[in-house]
């Protein structure tokens, strides 16, 4: 009812009215009514309901809209752990799901409906396993499918590297780790080098090897010359080693087999600023992070790069020795060309001069 028709002795001492708006004791119930608000222990309310002090409700309460609490505290969670929303859209918590302010503790973590699951860091990622009387304490990866290794090239190993770093090196395309002091290539390439001694009779051009390998994988040499296998010999059906020419009665030919259990596409120093590297087309001679030559499938041997081209250097005597020559041939013959240095090239029966010209002076 409006408050100037409340009249007579219901307007006691603990009832007061100020205009439009009624108040019991001063504050304990006020009615503002020119505003529409009431407060409890609250002279000028700003809100519909403003409540001063400690409320206490049994039941259920429903509020529709935003709530703003300036702290929020429900008694039956426990310190340190994460609360979470329950089935019922309750908050709850967990004894498996804590943290202290600096450590996360989570029992399991899971990534399902054909998500997937990323963890980064800024800086290094541990995972680690404590062990227990059961002598566990291993971290497990658990699947069917593999386990994908970090890839860098040899330039982009890590600087300090802790013992027992595994990764890939794209360089060397070989799996490798940190055994404290120096990277190593995990399943070492050669493992190990047999010996076979042919004696040539002058007429016999097909040998029986006593391994099964192929004119990649031995080392031939006669009376201690290395021959090339792409114009000395081949070898077929793995153990029939047969030569272009018959070796002589004199001939002693040693053969190295090389059993590999990898195939090595690059070989690199340590730091991988030089290498040699197979890959693709093409073979590439890099030196102090410079590319030097090139070998390509278009037969083409590029040294553009280079500084210059060292060819070998024979006297007159040394060059006529010389056995198992081919066509195209070059060397730089010392004392060749009566006394004066000069080119020489086999055109298949002798070494032919190519005089060398007067020095090279600017324009």
């Amino acid at each position: 009812m409006p408050i100037s028709k409340i009249q007579g002795q219901i307007l006691s001492d603990n009832l007061t009215r100020s205009g439009v708006n009624l108040a019991i004791e001063t504050d304990l119930l006020f009615f503002d009514v020119t505003n529409d608000r009431i407060g409890i222990k609250d002279a000028t309310p700003s809100n519909t309901l403003s409540v001063t002090g400690t409320t206490a409700l049994t039941g259920t309460l429903t509020v529709s809209g935003n709530s703003t609490l300036a702290t929020a505290k429900i008694s039956d969670l426990t310190s340190g752990r994460i609360v979470y929303v329950g089935t019922a859209g309750e908050l709850q918590d967990n004894a498996n799901l804590t943290f202290n302010g600096t450590t996360l503790t989570i029992d399991s973590i899971s990534s399902e409906n054909g998500n997937s699951l990323t963890i980064s860091a800024d800086n290094n990622l541990n995972l680690s396993a404590d062990a227990d009387s059961s002598n566990t304490g291993l971290v497990n990866v658990i699947g069917t499918r593999g386990f994908g290794l970090p890839v860098g090239t040899t330039a982009q190993r890590p600087g300090t590297p802790s013992r027992g770093t595994l990764r890939f090196n794209s360089s060397t395309n070989q799996t490798e780790v940190h055994n404290g002091s120096a990277w190593t290539e995990i399943g070492d390439n050669v493992v190990s080098i047999l010996s076979q001694t042919i004696i040539g009779d002058n007429t016999t051009t097909v040998f029986t090897l006593s391994q099964s390998a192929t004119a990649s994988s031995i080392i031939l040499s006669i009376n201690g010359v290395l021959q090339d296998p792409s114009n000395a010999y081949t070898v077929t059906s793995g153990t029939t080693l047969t030569m272009v020419e018959a070796p002589t009665t004199t001939d002693k030919l040693e053969i190295r087999f090389i059993s590999n259990i990898t195939t090595v596409s690059a070989v690199t120093n340590v730091d991988g600023t030089t290498s040699v590297e197979a890959n693709g087309t093409t073979i590439t001679l890099v030196v102090a992070n410079s590319t030097i030559a090139e070998i390509t499938s278009n037969e083409i041997f590029n040294i553009s790069n280079a500084h210059s081209l060292q060819l070998p250097v024979y006297t007159v005597t040394q060059a006529n020795a010389l056995t198992n020559k081919a066509s195209g041939q070059i060397i730089y013959v010392s004392n060749g060309d009566t006394g004066s240095p000069s080119l020489a090239v086999y055109d298949g029966t002798n070494w032919k001069v190519s005089a060398l010209g007067s020095t090279i002076s600017a324009v």
